[in-house]
C-alpha cells in the first residue's frame, strides 16, 4: 500500500539530515580513515534520535503536502531543536531543497542511499561530502510515504510491472506493498465499523437518559400517594421516573428530588457532553418548584386530616374500632378528590351527591367506599365531611397547592421543550471522556 509520492503528481522521496563533522573543506575522495572517524563521532544513540525525529516529521501533513513553502516553517523549527546540520527535502528526480538555502541546482540520484530510500527504507550509513555545503556529512534519510496509492492504481487496472517502473521500485516490493495495503485497509475498515458502532451505542445510551429525563418532567397526578400520618417523620415519595425525599418533622420539607437516570453510570458522561446546556439550569429550577408543590400537597393533606378530626371528633383508624370512627382510606380518597377539584375544576366526581348517609348500616359511604362509621349520627357526620371540604377549598394550604402547581407547570413545559430539542437532534452534542477514548 506504500507509495513514495511526489508533488504535482510525482513522488516525494527524501527528507534528509546531513550532519556536518567539521568546517574544513575535503575532497569527494575522503579517505576511509576519516570516514570511520566521522562515524564514530556520531554515536548510535544520536543517529537513532535523528532517524526518529525525521520519521515523525515525515508523517506530518506539512511534509506530506510536498510543498516546500508549506513544510519550510516546520523544518526550520526542527532545525532549531536538532543538532545543527542542513535539513533538506528531496524529490524523485534527485533535485532537492535545503533549509536556509531553498532549492539547489544539484542532484542526488547517483548517491548510493538514493535507491535505498526510494524503495521505502531508512538509511544512515553513508559518509559523503555535501554538494550543498561542501562539508563532510553522514547522511540520515527516511522516505516520505503516502499510503494507498499503489493499491488504488492496481485496482484501477494498472499492471504491477507498469506501476513498479513508474515508481522506480522492484515488482516484488510493489506486490508486497499492495498485499499489505489490502490487509491494512481491511483492518482499518473493521476498526472503523467497531468505532462507529461503539459511538452509536454510546450516543443511544445518552439519548436514553434524555428520554428518562422527559419521563420525570411531568406534573404529579392527582392520585399520587402523599404521606400524612405524623408518625412517619421522613421517607420517600415515589414519582414518575424518580423519587422525592422528605421530612415531616419539625416541619414538612421535601429535601431532594432524584431522577432514576441520575443513578446510571452514563449520567456523568451526559453532564460532560452538555455541561453548559440550559437544560441543567431548568432542571434545577424544576426540581425546586416540584418540591415546593409536593410540600404544599403534604400540608394540605395534613390539614384535611386535622379538619376531619376536629369537625367530627372521630378517630382516624386503619381498622374498625368500637364506636364512631373514620377510615384512614377516607383521607386518601377525599384528598385525591380535593386535589382534582382544585387543579382541574369540573373533572372531579360530584362529591356532594355521591357522599351519602346510610342509616341502615350506620355508615357514611361514597359509591361503595365506607368513609366513616357513625351509627345514629350518619347525616351529621356526612355534613361535617362536606363542611370540611368547603373549608379546605378556601384554605391557605389549598391556595399554596394551586400557586406551586402553576409555577411547576410553567417550568415543566420549558424543561421538556429543551430536553425534546436535544432528543430531536438524535445526536447528543459535544463529547466526553468515552468519546475521547474512541478517538473523537
Amino acid at each position: 500500500m506504500k507509495k513514495i509520492t511526489g508533488i504535482l503528481g510525482l513522488c516525494l522521496i527524501l527528507l534528509i539530515l546531513a550532519s556536518g563533522c567539521n568546517d574544513k573543506e575535503i575532497s569527494p575522495e575522503t579517505n576511509l580513515e576519516m570516514g570511520v572517524a566521522g562515524v564514530v563521532a556520531l554515536t548510535d544513540s544520536h543517529i537513532e534520535n535523528c532517524v526518529n525525529t525525521l520519521e515523525v516529521l515525515a508523517t506530518t501533513e506539512e511534509v506530506k503536502s510536498g510543498d516546500w513553502g508549506i513544510m519550510l516553517s516546520l523544518l526550520t523549527k526542527a532545525d532549531e531543536v536538532m543538532v545543527p546540520g542542513p535539513k533538506w527535502f528531496g524529490l524523485p528526480d534527485g533535485s532537492y531543497y535545503v533549509v536556509g538555502m531553498g532549492k539547489t541546482d544539484k542532484n542526488i540520484t547517483d548517491r548510493t542511499y538514493f535507491p535505498v530510500v526510494m524503495s521505502g527504507s531508512n538509511t544512515h550509513s553513508e559518509l559523503v561530502v555535501s554538494r550543498a555545503t561542501g562539508e563532510k556529512a553522514l547522511v540520515v534519510a527516511v522516505p516520505i510515504i503516502k499510503e494507498g496509492e499503489w493499491l488504488k492504481l492496481y485496482e484501477e487496472g494498472r499492471p504491477e510491472a507498469s506501476i513498479a517502473r513508474e515508481e522506480h521500485c522492484d515488482v516484488r516490493t510493489l506486490k508486497k506493498g499492495i498485499r499489505d495495503a489490502r490487509l491494512e485497509r481491511d483492518a482499518t475498515l473493521a476498526r472503523a465499523d467497531l468505532i462507529k458502532e461503539a459511538l452509536r451505542s454510546h450516543n443511544e445510551s445518552l439519548l436514553e437518559l434524555i428520554r428518562g429525563i422527559l419521563l420525570v418532567l411531568q406534573l404529579p397526578r392527582s392520585d399520587l400517594t402523599i404521606p400524612w400520618k405524623q408518625e412517619f417523620t421522613s421517607g420517600s415519595i415515589r414519582i414518575e421516573g424518580g423519587r422525592a425525599q422528605y421530612e415531616s418533622w419539625p416541619e414538612i420539607k421535601v429535601t431532594n428530588i432524584t431522577m432514576d437516570v441520575e443513578d446510571k453510570t452514563e449520567w456523568g458522561l451526559l453532564e460532560e457532553h452538555i455541561k453548559t446546556d440550559r437544560l441543567w439550569q431548568l432542571l434545577g429550577q424544576w426540581k425546586k418548584a416540584f418540591a415546593a408543590h409536593l410540600e404544599a400537597r403534604m400540608r394540605m393533606k395534613l390539614k384535611l386530616a386535622n379538619l376531619l378530626r376536629s369537625k367530627t371528633k372521630y378517630q382516624i383508624v386503619d381498622k374498625p374500632i368500637e364506636g364512631h370512627f373514620l377510615y384512614s382510606e377516607s383521607v386518601d380518597f377525599l384528598f385525591r378528590e380535593g386535589i382534582q377539584q382544585l387543579l382541574k375544576p369540573g373533572s372531579a366526581s360530584n362529591l356532594v351527591e355521591n357522599i351519602v348517609a346510610v342509616p341502615d348500616t350506620g355508615r357514611v359511604d361514597y359509591t361503595g367506599l365506607t368513609l366513616a362509621h357513625a351509627s345514629g349520627n350518619e347525616e351529621e357526620c356526612r355534613q361535617h365531611i362536606l363542611d370540611m371540604l368547603d373549608e379546605l377549598r378556601v384554605s391557605t394550604e389549598a391556595g399554596s397547592v394551586i400557586n406551586t402547581y402553576n409555577v411547576a407547570k410553567d417550568l415543566t413545559a420549558k424543561a421538556r421543550q429543551t430536553a425534546e430539542e436535544i432528543l430531536m437532534l438524535k445526536l447528543v452534542p459535544s463529547h466526553c471522556r468515552i468519546c475521547r477514548r474512541l478517538g473523537m
